[in-house]
């Protein structure tokens, strides 16, 4: 039978129940869309809200944690990035693990798709670019002097960014399809005087790749033009340690998770905080937006999941508590938003529809 939500101001007020209403499933005509399903609970009415979803597969390739999760642009493969070092590949509609990709020594801190290439970053400072679809390695790069968090390609594919406990945002040139990175003028170190003074956690794209956006431990955003190498803006710290940046596919904005807020930011001639969502004292660990949407689903290590429309004042979200174990620390969609993907502490997966 479908679920129902509670929109409530409280997350302690959140319940689970089911309703009286025949589930699709069970008639036969199987179930809507995540982002379908979820985009239909959110333009209903206050209070509860009818949201047919389910997760189908549970799956689960180490106990270590899972610190990263994404799908291939296809949408048919899921890759879990594990503490104990491996990149599990996944078939999303089935559960099945397809292969291990193993090259890194420590955990594996984040991956990013382009094409058949699948970047993999680690605390071992290494960044190895993989053909996912035969799990042959295509090139291995060792140029940061501490542990690298998280690597972004491009939207373009012709460029990834990198970042690292060392401080530095890498830029560097690869040829599409190939996972080759290309030496020379195109590989930029974004340090110096202009860079940042922390361990660097996060860095992105801007959806029309001209800039890269990285975070820090100390609380910097920084703006890079990403043809100069040269930083164009700076935000202070006052929200606490930038753990996440993610753009709105939709709207000129960004959402970062800073601290224990989460900070909706306008992108204009210059950054500006549009609105700090009140997000009741839990920590959310991780966001994705719905794809061709303005919303985003949030998770926390209290093991709810939250819908958030950032471009309402003082947004409320839709919650959901999880069957997770552990701590929620990651999630993606699937390109198409027919899938939504959790990954806890305990090394589980679960895939949503």
């Amino acid at each position: 039978m479908p679920w129902t939500w509670f929109k409530q101001a409280e997350y302690e007020s959140v319940n689970l129940v089911s309703s009286d209403k025949d589930s699709s499933v069970a008639s036969g005509k199987g179930p809507p869309s995540f982002k379908a399903a979820l985009l239909e609970s959110v333009m209903g009415q206050a209070g509860s809200v009818s949201f047919e979803e389910r997760v189908v597969h549970t799956v689960r390739g180490s106990e270590q944690s899972i610190l990263n999760c994404e799908v291939g642009p296809d949408g048919k493969i899921l890759a879990t990035c594990s503490s104990d070092g491996t990149i599990y590949l996944w078939n999303l509609s089935t559960g099945e693990l397809l292969r291990s990709l193993k090259g890194h020594n420590q955990e594996v801190t984040s991956c990013s798709f382009s094409g058949p290439i699948l970047a993999s970053a680690s605390q071992d400072g290494v960044v190895i670019l993989w053909h996912y679809n035969t799990g042959k390695r295509a090139s291995r790069l060792a140029v940061h002097s501490g542990p690298v968090f998280d690597c972004a390609f491009s939207k373009d594919g012709r460029a990834l960014a990198t970042c690292s406990k060392d401080t530095t945002v890498r830029h560097f040139k690869i040829k599409p399809g190939s996972g080759e990175f290309v030496p020379g003028v195109d590989t930029r170190i974004l340090a110096g005087r202009q860079g940042h003074r922390a361990p660097v956690n996060t860095v992105a794209f801007s959806l029309d790749n001209n800039y890269i956006f990285s975070g820090s431990e100390d609380g910097v955003i920084k703006k890079w033009s990403r043809s100069e190498g040269k930083c164009l803006e700076t935000q202070d710290g006052r929200f606490g340690p930038v753990r996440s940046i993610r753009f709105a596919p939709m709207e000129e904005i960004f959402i970062s998770l800073s601290g224990s807020n989460v900070v909706v930011w306008n992108l204009g001639e210059r950054m500006d905080v549009r609105q700090v969502l009140d997000v009741q004292g839990r920590k959310v660990q991780a966001i994705s937006f719905v794809p061709d949407s303005n919303y985003f689903v949030g998770v926390t290590s209290d093991r709810l999941v939250s819908i958030w429309e950032p471009m309402r004042q003082n947004a409320k979200p839709i919650l959901r508590r999880t069957e997770h174990e552990g701590s929620i620390l990651c999630c993606c969609f699937d390109p198409q938003g027919r899938y939504f993907v959790t990954s806890d502490s305990s090394g589980y997966t679960q895939i949503w529809v």
